[in-house]
């Protein structure tokens, strides 16, 4: 069984330093720009994107409305906290320890924030702490925990994302487990939710049973959504396998002396009833008047490999599968090169919301962000937008009148930002990254080359000299590492760069360095292939 949290072995090497920083940490100024921010070791581009099976999310922003933003990062034995002012600079950074050893989500709800661990089940013991959910105040005191046991489950958040909101006085936490085995010796994989109330901190109820046994649980489930607003709750997954679904499932919650009653029924309509196992499910938000839900497929007719954005608009008033109104956004179509990631959905008011995606040429990143602004109902206010850049597994947030989100290759840290409105062209300059990485050496960003934790965990040596050095490990990659044909990221492979093209292989000969100087300036831009042999 695939793992469900990506080992990012370089986010574990800082875990012992990080845990001594809480305190306010000064930031300079580089550059118009660009910042030197956190220097914390991560590696989270590209990270959105799934096949047979989701991931719980590891990086998070959310506004704390004060005129800052935070970031939230599980670094794989711990978690880091860091606040931006509104110029993007450093102004605080913590961390807080695991209590279980798999991390499963984080929350900022309106007063508290949480954090959901869990650990494995493989004896099946009904007292063992599954999950845990722990609350800690907006300035990240610790206020105490619940567990949930006795829920039917093997491996918590397995194979699938993890998502989360708040309706009054309860939060619900909508993921996937694996169950107990049953009679056949089988396993399964099946949708969780669980239902905690926050005024007495209590577990109310955990919908865990088999798929078929309980309302809303569905078989398999990669990516999954939940949402809240105007105090009804809906949700909606993926689904690759068996045969492939998207399922928008609305709750029927009847009250009893104020306590949700939890053995509740739900409506669902499959805006997309055969996807494939091809199609992702990107995002999820609640309009005035429809279920909004954002993914990517091939074409429908089967012609094409293809896959192209799409928004399925779900009428609140006529909940049914003849109701759906499919759009797409993009119309790629067989014998183009160009394809398409598992696009965001960002709501910046209950009519107006943007798709964002990665733009790709086959299976190679160009380093291109497309965008459109769509209203309510779905459908497209602006003409696709496209800027250089990449997305994560950072849902982009609302901050300061723009659409923000980061990303991390190596130390380098890039926050984007989008404007809030769909009047500007591309490339008129309402675009920005603000770059606060630390991978530039005598004026160049080896960011695309080059990733600290990578670099160490490969070469013993370089573990040994420069365990604690990322400036020293850069200096070396630089002057030495590239010379003899070091690997300095999961990205760049240098003979793999200089086998798949010949025409660099004319002009650059045996002199490595160059091919990582022409991957920098020029061959990431292009989409070329530095990853995988492709003749």
């Amino acid at each position: 069984m695939k793992g469900i949290i990506k080992n990012h072995i370089s986010r574990r090497l800082l875990a012992v330093a990080l845990a001594a920083l809480l305190f306010v940490f000064p930031v300079m100024q580089v550059d118009a720009g660009e910042y030197t921010g956190s220097n914390v070791v991560t590696n989270n581009i590209h990270d959105h994107e799934y096949t047979s099976n989701g991931r719980v999310p590891n990086s998070y922003l959310y506004n704390n409305g004060d005129g800052t933003f935070s970031r939230v990062e599980n670094m794989g034995d711990i978690i880091l906290v860091e606040r931006y002012n509104t110029a993007y600079k450093l102004v605080q950074q913590r961390t807080v320890g695991f209590e279980l050893s798999i991390f499963g989500g984080f929350y900022a709800g309106q007063n508290y924030n949480y954090l959901i661990f869990g650990q494995q089940n493989m004896e099946q013991n009904d007292k063992v702490e599954c999950i845990r959910i722990v609350r800690y105040s907006k300035d990240w005191v610790r206020l105490g925990s619940v567990a949930v046991t006795n829920c039917n489950t093997t491996i918590p958040f397995c194979q699938s994302g993890v998502d989360i909101c708040e309706n009054g006085n309860y939060l619900y936490i909508k993921t996937a487990h694996q169950t107990y085995m049953d009679k056949n010796g089988m396993y399964h994989q099946a949708s969780m939710m669980i239902t905690y109330q926050k005024d007495n901190n209590q577990v109310k109820a955990v919908q865990c049973g088999l798929p078929g046994s309980v309302y809303g649980v569905m078989e398999n489930p990669a990516a999954q959504y939940i949402d809240a607003t105007g105090g009804t709750i809906t949700t909606v997954e993926h689904s690759p396998a068996p045969s492939g679904s998207m399922t928008v499932s609305r709750y029927n919650i009847v009250s009893s002396n104020g306590i949700p009653n939890h053995n509740y029924a739900c409506s669902q309509v499959s805006p997309l009833s055969a996807v494939g196992s091809g199609a992702t499910l990107g995002g999820y938000e609640v309009s005035g008047q429809y279920y909004l839900v954002a993914g990517s497929t091939g074409s429908l007719d089967g012609l094409s490999s293809n896959q192209n954005v799409f928004i399925a608009a779900v009428p609140k008033s006529s909940f049914s599968n003849s109701a759906v109104k499919l759009s797409f956004m993009t119309g790629y179509a067989y014998g183009e090169l160009k394809t398409v990631g598992c696009p965001y959905l960002v709501k910046i008011n209950s009519e107006q919301f943007v798709v964002i995606w990665e733009t790709k040429s086959g299976y190679s990143e160009l380093e291109e962000v497309s965008y459109v602004f769509i209203n309510g109902a779905g459908q497209m206010t602006s003409e696709v937008k496209t800027m250089h850049g990449c997305l994560s597994d950072c849902q982009p947030i609302v901050f300061n009148n723009q659409v923000v989100w980061y990303v991390t290759n190596g130390a380098a840290m890039k926050i984007y930002t989008l404007p809030l409105s769909d009047n500007k062209p591309s490339g008129s300059g309402g675009q920005t990254v603000v770059n606060t990485g630390g991978n530039i050496y005598q004026g160049v960003d080896y960011s695309a080359v080059f990733d600290f934790g990578y670099y160490i965990s490969r070469y013993p040596d370089m573990r040994i000299f420069f365990a604690n050095d990322q400036a020293g490990a850069l200096r070396h990659f630089v002057t030495t590492g590239m010379a003899e044909g070091r690997q300095g990221c999961e990205n760049f492979d240098v003979n793999i760069y200089r086998h798949n093209y010949p025409d660099l292989q004319a002009v650059f000969g045996n002199d490595l360095g160059r091919y990582y100087m022409h991957f920098i300036t020029n061959g990431n831009v292009e989409g070329r292939n530095a990853r995988t042999k492709i003749r």
